[in-house]
Parts: C-alpha cells; sequence; structure tokens
C-alpha cells in the first residue's frame, strides 16, 4: 500500500513537473509571438514611412513639373503679348487718338 502512495505521490510529482514545463514554454512562445509582433510592426511602419516619403517625393517632382510647364506658358504667352505691343502699339495709340479726338 506504501508502494502504492509513493507512487502516486511520483506520478503527481511528475505531472506537476510536465505542467510546469508546458507553462513555462507557453510563456517562450508567448513571449517570442510578442516580439516578433512588435518587429513586424516596427519593419512595416517604416517600410510604410519610406513609401509615404516616396509618393511624397514623387508628388513634388509633379508639381514641380507641372509649375515650371505653367510659368513656361505665361513667359511665351507675356512674349506674344510683348510682341503684338511693340508691333501695334503705334497702330493702337493712333487709333485710340483717332477716336477720342473725333
Amino acid at each position: 500500500m506504501e508502494d502504492l502512495i509513493n507512487r502516486i505521490i511520483t506520478i503527481e510529482e511528475e505531472a506537476q513537473e510536465v505542467i510546469r514545463e508546458a507553462e513555462e514554454k507557453a510563456l517562450s512562445i508567448e513571449s517570442s509571438a510578442e516580439k516578433k509582433s512588435e518587429f513586424l510592426e516596427k519593419d512595416i511602419l517604416e517600410k510604410a514611412e519610406l513609401k509615404i516619403k516616396s509618393i511624397d517625393s514623387l508628388e513634388a517632382e509633379y508639381a514641380e513639373a507641372k509649375i515650371s510647364g505653367i510659368n513656361e506658358k505665361l513667359n511665351r504667352q507675356k512674349k506674344e503679348l510683348a510682341d503684338r505691343l511693340e508691333q501695334n502699339k503705334e497702330k493702337w495709340v493712333a487709333e485710340i487718338l483717332k477716336a477720342t479726338l473725333a
């Protein structure tokens, strides 16, 4: 009978050891999963920030190109107007004088 009680105690101690090891392993897995999750989150955020910077850069380049195109168009129009003024100013002055004096 004493052997049976000792055997039950031994089995109980072994069971407690298995449970303790399982709990330690579960904590280790949980800790590892948290670390991996933190690493992945940081990695994703870094990649997202790089993507945002890249998009910002592309948008800035596009905006600069658009502004440059608009400025070129405005400069061409200014030159055309200045050329037309130079070509026609005497004629226009004469027409205005004629219209105001008539």
